[in-house]
């Protein structure tokens, strides 16, 4: 697995929101990596932190940045998919036969917490065949899992 890169959600909120214009996605896309920072260094250092020179205890500056960032997300009215409940993404190439051998241009980025979790939401996304053969890559090109999902229906 990966940390998702900036090109890589805006390329996954590019794809949810087709309709929108393309400054929201980079708008979005700052906005929300900012937030993660931000969130990151309160939880590390808490709300109340010790000032770098004086060692005084301080609000944490981060706590403002956070704030800020997330006013602006509320504002911009994307579907964000997975995004906020993972920021892991893989690579999945969902197959009909299980010998065949997928292309790299085969693979699409999902974001999922496990392999897996990969797998079966390409196959339900593929929605193709009784059994989906997923290949799944935790970056293009890396080792491949491979998963027997049968689909639902």
């Amino acid at each position: 697995m990966g940390k998702i890169t900036r090109a890589e959600i805006v390329d996954y909120l590019r794809e949810l929101n087709p309709e929108s214009p393309e400054h929201d996605f980079a708008i979005y896309t700052d906005a929300f990596l900012s937030y993660l920072e931000a969130q990151e260094n309160i939880a590390k250092n808490g709300m109340i932190c010790a000032h770098p020179r004086t060692a005084a205890p301080i609000d944490n500056p981060y706590a403002a940045v956070r704030d800020r960032m997330a006013a602006t997300l509320r504002k911009i009215g994307l579907q964000t998919g997975a995004l906020w409940k993972c920021q892991e993404r893989w690579f999945v190439a969902v197959c009909a036969e299980p010998e065949h051998q997928p292309d790299a241009n085969d693979f699409l980025m999902v974001i999922a917490p496990t392999a897996l979790a990969a797998a079966e939401t390409a196959a339900k996304n593929a929605d193709e065949y009784v059994y989906n053969f997923c290949h799944v890559a935790n970056d293009r090109g890396g080792p491949v899992e491979r998963f027997t999902v049968e689909n639902p229906d």
